[in-house]
């Protein structure tokens, strides 16, 4: 058996968002809507983690005044049944936006709309054979 680093161990517990639909379709005979209701739900119940393959680390160990925002995908149920996927990349989603969408006017929400980005969204292997064998 060849040896297999932490990183690349790592990556084999982790399947991709295409994986997971793919999944789904073969086993559940679900169509895509069906699935992406499926997966929003248990991420929302906890019963499914979901991370960033670009997740940002907290490089700050002790508390302080200098706090980042948690780099995680959304728990919401409604972002996974809607995310918009990338055509070039169909493992990224649009990340959710970084407002509440009653609490900004239109200028602003164009504005930060803009910095928004496709990122890989990643899904414990082990969690999803346990909810769909």
């Amino acid at each position: 058996m060849p040896y297999q680093s932490k990183a690349e161990r790592e990556a084999a517990s982790y399947i991709t968002w295409t994986e997971i639909l793919a999944h789904l379709r073969r086993v559940e005979q679900w169509d895509e809507s069906e699935a992406r209701r499926q997966i929003g739900n248990a991420i929302t119940n906890g019963v499914l983690f979901a991370r960033w393959a670009d997740e940002r680390k907290n490089v700050f160990k002790s508390p302080g005044p200098i706090q980042l925002p948690v780099d995680k995908p959304p728990r919401g149920a409604q972002y996974w049944q809607e995310c918009k996927v990338d055509c070039e990349n169909p493992d990224a989603v649009m990340e959710p936006p970084p407002y509440a969408r009653g609490l900004v006017s239109r200028r602003t929400a164009a504005r930060l709309d803009k910095k928004r980005r496709f990122r890989k969204p990643m899904f414990r292997r082990d969690q999803v054979l346990q909810l769909w064998p």
